[in-house]
């Protein structure tokens, strides 16, 4: 016998699940998304084989073939060993695409490097600061894109969203840093306005000071503080990372960013590894940057 027990989804999808919740704010739950295959151009299967995996990996496989067999679907399955997902009979709409195993961050990041330098961002979307002004402006999500986060290292709440308390605003009894103490982003006059009272898109490239008990504290957009992430190494530096090509990467995400909201990353059991969280994480984010959460074929 053993003294070690673990769930199911330890060893199924325990770091997709993790990661999704992460950006859908929920780790009780654990919602995670699906792709849209019945709509969707074009698909990367990160870890996860149409057909041969995922969950459910019967009718993933059933609607991969419907839209391949129609023409309108293309797909790229990222994964160390080759798969039955690489169809001879229809090689020119799925290809495999093999990684060095838990390096899918490094590919996932180089992605988001070209996608920000070539200006293949969703922006419109990332600027809706809530839900109510998502709604308003015909979007069926929101993210926090364009919330102000500390970036300063000798803050005790550095990397932390900036909340109302930080900066002196009064909750009226309620309890500092929760619910009642609101998340902030950029005014329109360069002040910090609480989410819930913005009425229109929020600034992204955010980069300043504010006061905070008389101390001035830096502060940029979660926008910002990605694209900074993306940026640290070079797309060569990433492909070497991963072990693929730089010239992939870029056409990766190029063809990623060509479909509208048609198109989407997915990952599943594949990403079980020391690093799998963030290399979750940075999957459902690829997802975010263009916009495609809720949408027909995203």
């Amino acid at each position: 016998g053993t003294q070690n027990y673990v769930g199911h989804g330890a060893y199924c999808g325990g770091s997709y699940r993790s990661g999704s919740a992460a950006l859908f704010g929920d780790h009780r739950a654990m919602p995670h998304g699906k792709p849209d295959l019945a709509h969707a151009e074009f698909v990367i299967f990160i870890g996860t084989a149409p057909g041969n995996a995922g969950n459910p990996f019967k009718r993933t496989g059933q609607l991969l073939a419907e839209g391949r067999a129609d023409g309108r679907l293309e797909y790229v399955v990222v994964d160390p060993l080759l798969t039955n997902a690489d169809n001879r009979a229809a090689p020119e709409q799925g290809r495999w695409v093999p990684i060095v195993p838990g390096t899918d961050g490094a590919l996932l990041m180089g992605m988001m490097r070209w996608m920000f330098e070539n200006d293949r961002v969703n922006t419109a979307y990332l600027a809706n600061p809530s839900l109510a002004v998502a709604e308003a402006a015909g979007e069926p999500s929101f993210c926090n894109a364009s919330w102000l986060v500390i970036d300063q290292p000798d803050h005790p709440r550095d990397g932390r969203c900036l909340r109302g308390s930080d900066i002196g605003f009064d909750l009226r009894g309620a309890e500092r840093y929760g619910d009642a103490d609101p998340y902030l982003v950029m005014g329109a006059d360069g002040r910090p306005l609480a989410v819930n009272e913005a009425t229109g898109p929020a600034a992204l490239d955010i980069d300043t000071t504010v006061d905070s008990a008389g101390k001035a504290v830096r502060v940029r957009t979660a926008y910002t503080l990605l694209r900074a992430s993306a940026m640290r190494q070079t797309l060569a530096e990433y492909a070497a990372e991963c072990g693929i090509a730089a010239d992939v990467i870029s056409g990766l995400a190029d063809e990623f960013t060509r479909h509208g909201r048609k198109a989407c990353a997915i990952a599943h059991g594949g990403m079980m590894s020391g690093a799998g969280f963030y290399n979750a994480f940075a999957v459902v984010t690829l997802n975010t940057l263009i916009g495609n959460l809720n949408w027909k074929g995203g």
